[in-house]
């Protein structure tokens, strides 16, 4: 078994890009999900499930931005572009001063997060037909510092505040599902560091459409290549991949939501495939998931916390480490 394929994310809900080397840590590949696009009024994110045309905003970032350990390199940026609009839009990686903090929300977590700046809203908004904002992840680590003083001075750019430091580092990070992880941090990803997904599962599944798909619908982090007759990671609890061996533990299946029925080339809606045809054989009941996930839930690739850091490539090999029964513990 070898690694397929590496994706990175670094706009949640945004384009993608495909990489040959990545440093993997705990908290994911190295800008994945860092931002997002946030309704300019709540705060809450916006995503393809309501505004399909985001497949086709394209975030770039030089390709040692994946490779760096520590600071960004110097002079590199977010660069952000979309057919049919102006020019692009360029975000400084490094943050310099006290950055400007904005109310930041995605699914249960409520929060503060770096506003980018109105020529980022601008051209988001004009694209999207919808009043926005671009914000960073700030965290726990050092990024998050001058924004902590911010926050103790409520220097915000709308709305709320916050009491105190610890109030202040609270609202800063995130924390991956304590149900499935006891101590982690995730930025704006829906709730894990790393998506896994295997190419013989999409094969099978493909088997099944009228229309196949490629694996840029479920838009996973980490693709795996002969793994087995298709579905064999339902069983996996970790994998070890790359040649130092970092291990990722598959904490729990990948419930999937509308956003595989986007097609990611062209920001469209295509139906209700491929989750009609999946809840037929990979729903929770079907598999006997049930009531451990949701009856009405369907899963494809697995979800991952990795347990330490190392470089990774494509061709490497990657092996299990480890299994997992998701009926028995039903």
């Amino acid at each position: 078994m070898s690694i397929a394929s590496l994706h990175v994310y670094p706009v949640k809900s945004c384009a993608g890009i495909s990489v040959e080397r990545a440093l993997l840590t705990p908290m994911g590949l190295p800008y994945d999900r860092k931002w997002m696009i946030v309704d300019d009024s709540t705060g809450r994110a916006v995503t393809q499930r309501t505004h399909p045309k985001m497949a086709l905003i394209r975030a770039s970032l030089p390709p040692e931005a994946f490779t760096a350990d520590g600071a960004p390199p110097a002079g590199a940026a977010l660069t952000l572009s979309a057919p049919g609009a102006p020019g692009e839009v360029r975000v400084p990686l490094a943050i310099e001063g006290r950055p400007q903090l904005r109310p930041a929300k995605v699914w249960e977590w409520a929060g503060y997060a770096a506003d980018e700046g109105d020529a980022a809203a601008d051209f988001l908004s004009a694209f999207l037909g919808k009043s926005v904002r671009l914000v960073r992840y700030l965290g726990s680590g050092a990024d998050a510092a001058d924004a902590a003083a911010a926050l103790a001075a409520e220097a915000i750019v709308a709305g709320g505040g916050v009491a105190g430091a610890e109030g202040a580092k609270a609202s800063l990070s995130r924390a991956v599902d304590p149900e499935f992880v006891a101590d982690g941090e995730v930025a704006f990803a829906d709730g894990f560091p790393v998506l896994v997904a295997c190419e013989e599962s999409l094969a099978d599944l493909n088997t099944r459409l009228q229309q196949p798909i490629p694996m840029d619908r479920f838009r996973p982090n980490i693709v795996l290549r002969g793994a087995g007759p298709a579905w064999s990671d339902d069983a996996w609890g970790g994998v070890r991949l790359g040649g130092a061996g970092v291990e990722v533990s598959l904490v729990k299946p990948c419930s999937r939501c509308t956003v595989p029925s986007v097609e990611q080339s062209t920001g469209v809606v295509t139906g209700k495939e491929p989750g009609a045809t999946m809840m037929k054989f990979r729903s929770s009941s079907a598999l006997g998931w049930a009531p451990r996930f949701p009856r009405n839930a369907h899963f494809f690739g697995n979800n991952g916390q990795p347990l330490g850091s190392g470089m990774l490539a494509v061709g490497e090999p990657a092996a299990v480490a480890g299994q997992v029964n998701w009926a028995a513990a039903a």
